[in-house]
């Protein structure tokens, strides 16, 4: 039966990555989108019955749509005409390569080379998943209302889903449908039991999840959908249009409530606080977007520090850790190997976590991470509201990008790395700097009667 399952899922792996050799490659990047989301809800399951090393290869459709775009980007290139991948992308492509080689040899000494490839895909198959589409050629196709559309219905869904599960939960965490696999997951990491119990609990309340196995996960997924609802309220056109986004933020709203989460709603204000800001200000700066994220996680610290007396073991541990850099802080970090709880490289904070595993050069990573955004940013040109008129391209970009710039706050107080929200959110921001070209035609046939006509929505 696994050899049959393993199969099927390679088939079809295949088929949908033949797309990419057709007309109809825009689809492939759509599938790329609901491949994320429900990854969890299809191998969760499976791996209670199967077991975790039948499945590998049936797990492992993120390499193998990596393959497949690797082959086509190299196919489109010829001798006689630029190659498919930008300057600005060549040079990503070339810090992934040193990093990745600068991780494993530091790594060796303290792990072997299957627990480093293990980490090495959280920190660089995102990148890479992203990096790729945007290159070929797929992204061009793409419509940004199409994107918006698709994630909005998953994440409608996905609440829906979770207000049942809501409903329906019966009080005993152990016969939720993911608890196996998260219970093992976390002792193999020597989590605590009573941590492990908040991974399901939040007092009496249940943590719903959606579609994935962790809270915050499905918590931050929804705030990423939530942001764009709110933003084409303001951006659509008609009384129908904005009702239905209203409906829709509403729906959202209460799927934020039943994660029992308080990141979402923080990350969700901070993305729109960004969005006001480029929108009412012009404001293009990374420098500048990133005060309002970090002050509120300056701020978030010193309530933890003052308040701690009376707040959950979750909270005031992560000031221990942020304690514990200085002592335990190496300048060529740790490398890429295993991960524990509360280890070396795997601590609740991105920011900590990249640090330890590259040392000083984890500078290099967080430009990885951020570069795209300084780029889209750079690209955007900022419209007026009385030249939106239902434009969802503009919408999604001032989505993406605010919502980016508050991954600043949550970069502080989660790992975050290979989390689902951040495979899209990267995937769309590669879409944005890379892969998009919206032109001025788009913007003319949207511009009102008396608003200027030629306009150029992004720099190539």
């Amino acid at each position: 039966m696994d050899k049959l399952l393993t199969i099927l899922f390679l088939a079809l792996y295949v088929g949908c990555a033949s797309l990419l050799f057709t007309r109809l490659r825009k689809y492939f990047f759509y599938i790329v989108i609901v491949f994320v989301t429900v990854n969890d809800l299809v191998f969760v399951p499976l791996n209670d019955t199967f077991g975790p090393n039948l499945l590998v290869i049936s797990k492992a459709w993120k390499e193998i749509f990596i393959a497949a775009l690797l082959l086509f980007n190299l196919m489109r290139s010829s001798p006689g005409s630029p190659a498919s991948l930008s300057r600005g992308v060549l040079r990503i492509t070339s810090v992934i390569l040193v990093l990745s080689m600068l991780g494993f040899a530091v790594g060796s000494a303290r792990s072997g080379l299957g627990d480093g490839l293990q980490q090495w895909r959280r920190y660089f198959v995102p990148i890479l998943l992203a990096l790729l589409l945007a290159s070929s050629g797929a992204s061009q196709r793409v419509s940004p209302r199409a994107l918006i559309r698709l994630l909005l219905t998953i994440a409608c869904t996905m609440a829906i889903f979770a207000i049942y599960e809501n409903w329906t939960f019966s009080g005993d965490f152990t016969k939720l449908w993911y608890y196996d696999f998260v219970a093992q997951a976390k002792e193999s990491i020597n989590t605590d039991a009573h941590l492990l119990q908040y991974q399901f609990m939040r007092g009496d309340e249940l943590r719903a999840t959606g579609f994935f196995i962790s809270a915050i996960e499905y918590s931050l997924f929804n705030a990423f959908a939530l942001t764009y609802a709110i933003i084409s309220i303001y951006t659509a056109r008609g009384f129908s249009s904005r009702l239905g986004f209203t409906l829709i933020s509403a729906l959202l709203a209460w799927g934020e409530i039943v994660a029992n989460v308080r990141i979402g709603w923080v990350v969700c204000a901070l993305a729109l606080f960004s969005v006001a800001q480029i929108q009412a200000f012009h404001t293009k700066s990374f420098a500048k977007l990133s005060i309002a994220p970090l002050t509120v996680l300056v701020l978030s610290f010193a309530l933890i520090i003052v308040n701690k007396a009376d707040l959950d073991a979750s909270s005031v541990g992560r000031l221990a850790q942020y304690a514990s850099v200085p002592a335990t802080f190496k300048l060529q970090g740790y490398g890429l190997g295993a991960i524990t709880n509360d280890g070396e490289t795997y601590k609740d904070s991105w920011y900590i976590s990249v640090l330890m595993v590259y040392g000083v050069a984890a500078i290099g990573y967080v430009w990885l991470m951020f570069r795209p955004l300084v780029e889209a940013l750079g690209n955007l040109t900022i419209w007026r509201r009385m030249e939106l008129r239902d434009s969802s391209s503009y919408a999604f970009s001032l989505g993406t990008i605010g919502f980016f710039c508050a991954q600043l706050y949550v970069f502080g107080f989660h790992y975050s790395t290979g989390l689902s929200h951040l495979y899209l959110l990267q995937i769309f921001m590669f879409h944005i700097a890379y892969g998009s070209r919206t032109t001025a035609q788009e913007r003319e046939s949207t511009a009102t009667p008396w608003a200027p006509s030629s306009y150029a929505s992004y720099k190539q």
